[in-house]
């Protein structure tokens, strides 16, 4: 399930070094 979050938060970096997709809001 994707994950929706605001691009500007640095959880985005987080999640995708875990290899969590991560869809911003540009790409959603």
């Amino acid at each position: 399930m994707p994950i929706k979050i605001q691009s500007s938060l640095p959880a985005i970096r987080t999640l995708e070094s875990e290899n969590v997709f991560v869809m911003t809001h540009e790409r959603a």
